[in-house]
């Protein structure tokens, strides 16, 4: 299993809002993956201006093949423009690993 936790900072309330309203298409249609346990986004109850997303995932093929979805693609460039800040922790089996340093990685093998 894989679990990922991330959380973005936002500037404003506002933005925190914006950025769920970008999320909630592709947090339905990721729910809907093979491979796909849990998708969430949701607001820190106690620091609004934050959005934590919550993924697991059964194996990284299941979230190889979701770094390729349209869905995922059109939700990153929307987040891209954004500029918030994200730090993101994930870790398979119980052991951290670095995210960003894999992400191509998994891209690479889930299009080749």
């Amino acid at each position: 299993m894989i679990v990922i936790v991330a959380r973005a900072e936002c500037e404003s309330a506002e933005q925190a809002e914006a950025l769920c309203a970008l999320a909630a298409p592709c947090s339905e249609a990721t729910r809907q993956e093979p491979g796909c346990a849990e998708y969430t986004f949701a607001r820190d109850v106690v620091t609004p201006n934050a959005v934590v997303l919550i993924e697991l995932w059964d194996n990284e093929d299941a979230l190889a093949a979701h770094m390729t979805t349209p869905h995922f693609g059109t939700y990153m460039a929307g987040f891209m423009g954004m500029n918030v800040p994200m730090r993101a922790r994930a870790f398979e089996n119980g052991q951290e690993f670095d995210i960003a340093q894999r992400m191509g990685a998994l891209i690479a093998r889930a299009t080749s």
